[in-house]
């Protein structure tokens, strides 16, 4: 091992040994996992856990409709937790080598008691997982190169010739990843799964009379087949140029029609207040309304760990626990929040399989799964009609601003005026309020549901907003 590694090991004592190496690849005889349990059986704890995870990835971007950028990586790290006394220790490495197995195992238990406090035991047992079905592209490794980026080319050709008026297509790309995850505990639990993600994306330039107008669309899917690049560019493309020619509006309290995409955007803020984390901090609004009618009685939120073919489906989360389908709101009542194992323990209350894991070399969080609205039984179409007059939002900007624990936001916002059979592109206003009012105020929700990666909502219609335009 080298000085600077060494260095390395004990600067981040609580996080890991430090960044991937590439000098010493592990040994393909030796099972890393079952490895260190050897090396920790030896340990005076009260028990342990032990999370692998392996990824292969791949980025393929196009521009005048040839490969400009490709990447491929490969990656792998394990993590050991140790429990003892009420207290944790815990230590990660990207090295699996015999001498940084060993070297983990004493890391972890050095750093006992550095981590957290008044833990209390509760690992999954052997069995308790049900079976899924694992949603994986066995083929997808072996597709070629030139396959994948034609995908990516297809891409950019659809978008491009969609309208002369499309200028310019910006990170138009095709991302692939394969991960493989592996848990092993003291309780005799000792569990799997690899699964596939493919995915296309890109953004789009409209261009007339020196304005520009910019749209972004994405599509994923376990399923390398199931992409369709004329549907995600010509999304894109017809987005930004029915834009142009956007004007400012007067201020005005206005009804609102929500795209799929807004509506995925602001799911994305409100998920923060049904975390049992922020719930157990007192960072929730909805801390103390468990039970309440809170929001309209349209609105139904799910978190699905379990979804077929979404975006972060998975048997069991990063602490072994079972995923599943939890209502969070059914007819505008709360009637629950999403957990780990230390919010589930300390609000007295059930795990839900909510312990993400975004990388092995952090502790579990509490994190969403497939996170979405339910879908109604109105069209976008007949949403439109029964608003009437009002504001169709199809883009907002700088939603990472909202206040995650009271809600407010002030965003800028693009769109149509909408009268009747009459539409005019908008832009240069902002729309303000409260996520929790403006889900309050939802009066019809769509058929039309779609996720945006982890997030998914239909059209929504709201019966009324404020909007910041033009001052008259």
């Amino acid at each position: 091992m080298s000085e600077r590694r060494i260095h390395s090991a004990r600067a981040n004592s609580c996080g890991g040994l430090g960044g991937k190496s590439t000098k010493s690849p592990p040994n393909e005889t030796m099972d890393p996992v079952d490895f260190l349990e050897k090396k920790i059986s030896g340990l005076k704890i009260d028990g342990y856990e032990i999370y692998r995870r392996e990824s292969r990835q791949m980025t393929i971007e196009s521009k005048e409709e040839q490969v400009e950028f490709s990447e491929k990586a490969v990656s792998h790290g394990i993590a050991v937790q140790l429990f003892a006394g009420g207290k944790i220790g815990f230590a990660s490495t990207s090295e699996e080598s015999q001498p940084f197995l060993e070297r983990v195992a004493q890391l972890a238990y050095n750093t006992l008691g550095l981590v957290e406090e008044g833990v209390v035991i509760d690992l999954p047992k052997k069995g308790s997982v049900p079976s899924m079905k694992i949603e994986k592209d066995e083929g997808l490794a072996r597709r070629s190169f030139d396959e994948k980026a034609h995908l990516a080319i297809q891409l950019e050709q659809k978008a491009r010739r969609f309208d002369r008026r499309i200028t310019r297509l910006r990170s138009v790309r095709y991302e692939e990843e394969e991960e493989t995850i592996r848990i092993k505990n003291s309780n005799g639990f000792d569990e799997g799964y690899s699964r596939t993600l493919c995915e296309l994306s890109l953004m789009a330039m409209a261009e007339e009379k020196g304005q520009q107008e910019m749209a972004w669309e994405s599509q994923f899917s376990p399923y390398f087949k199931e992409l369709d690049p004329a549907d995600t560019g010509e999304r894109a493309a017809e987005r930004a140029v029915s834009l142009l020619g956007a004007k400012p509006i007067s201020s005005c309290k206005t009804p609102v029609f929500l795209d799929p995409h807004v509506a995925a955007s602001f799911l994305s803020v409100w998920a923060s207040s049904f975390l049992g984390d922020q719930v157990m901090k007192g960072k929730s609004i909805l801390k103390d309304h468990l039970g309440d009618s809170f929001y309209s009685k349209e609105i139904c939120l799910i978190d699905d760990g379990r979804r077929s073919c979404g975006y972060a489906s998975s048997p069991f989360d990063g602490e072994g626990v079972a995923t599943q389908k939890t209502e969070l709101v059914r007819e505008g009542k709360v009637l629950g929040y999403l957990h780990d194992r230390t919010s589930a323990v300390r609000l007295k209350m059930h795990r839900t399989g909510n312990g993400a894991r975004p990388v092995y070399k952090e502790l579990p969080r509490v994190g969403v799964t497939n996170f979405y609205l339910e879908p109604g039984s109105g069209s976008r179409d007949d949403l439109l009609r029964e608003m009437k007059k009002g504001f169709w939002i199809v883009d907002v900007i700088g939603v990472h601003t909202v206040d995650t624990v009271t809600g407010d936001f002030s965003l800028g916002a693009a769109g149509f005026w909408v009268e009747g059979d009459k539409r005019r592109p908008v832009r240069g206003v902002a729309v303000s309020g409260n996520l929790h009012q403006l889900f309050r105020k939802v009066i019809r929700v769509g058929n039309d549901l779609r996720f945006y990666n982890a997030y998914g909502s239909p059209s929504l219609l709201v019966s009324e907003m404020d909007l910041g335009g033009v001052q008259t």
